[in-house]
């Protein structure tokens, strides 16, 4: 059975799964935590409302649920500790989405326990999200489980999914508080058009490379054969 265990770089809690046949863990746990896949502070976060994400679907009972898409450390989202809960957000634009950060930095206050997060392709956006607890046109994307720390944490989804639409889905809160909050949910991946370019300069650095290739060889032959021909003479 896979148990989590956080490993702290910087100020960041990065979670890796490790083997510990006594640990009690929830459904899909080996897609549950994985080691640091991406350098946070030299990636976009898509899920930021200065970049245009918006919340478009949220359970009843939340508040101050678009806190969640800014910077402001002092802002946060405020839930029933009793409940499940899920909001939908809508990021900036389509990315190859796989790392998520979820923080919680409020003092006194339970943070989020275990959650789900599925994603929903770019090409299903015809019609906009419109049902909360429908998960049928969606990509279940794995479930997890954080800490109670007010450091943050980082999540890999270990299948990065095409998405542009993001489900997150509270599932359990820590115990021992009254207030329970989540300051920030942070959505990390490769911007799809960035990818495309990328993927096409590589493949035109590899043409590049071949066409060299072949032309070194031709040379070598040809010096080859003008060798060949002094020597016969």
């Amino acid at each position: 059975v896979a148990a989590a265990t956080g490993q702290r770089h910087g100020e960041e809690l990065y979670h890796t799964i490790e083997d510990d046949e006594s640990a009690e863990v929830a459904p899909h746990a080996n897609n549950r935590l994985l080691p640091k896949a991406r350098d946070i502070d030299q990636s976009t976060n898509y899920a930021s409302d200065e970049l245009g994400a918006k919340i478009v679907l949220k359970s009843p009972g939340l508040k101050h649920v678009a806190s969640i898409l800014n910077d402001d450390m002092d802002r946060y989202l405020i839930s029933p500790c009793e409940e499940a809960h899920a909001v939908v957000i809508q990021l900036s634009e389509a990315i190859e989405f796989d790392t998520l950060r979820v923080s919680n930095y409020e003092y006194y206050s339970s943070g989020v326990h275990r959650f789900e997060v599925f994603g929903k392709q770019p090409e299903d956006q015809t019609q906009m999200p419109k049902m909360l607890n429908d998960d049928n046109d969606w990509d279940f994307l794995g479930e997890f489980e954080a800490v109670q720390t007010r450091a943050p944490q980082v999540f890999s989804i270990s299948e990065p999914s095409l998405v542009q639409f993001v489900k997150f889905r509270v599932l359990s809160w820590h115990p021992g508080q009254s207030v329970c909050t989540l300051s920030q949910l942070q959505v990390y991946g490769e911007n799809v058009d960035t990818k495309l370019m990328d993927e096409i300069e590589q493949h035109n650095q590899e043409m590049q490379r071949r066409e060299l290739e072949r032309r070194e060889r031709r040379a070598k032959k040809e010096e080859e054969r003008r060798r060949k021909q002094i020597i016969n003479k």
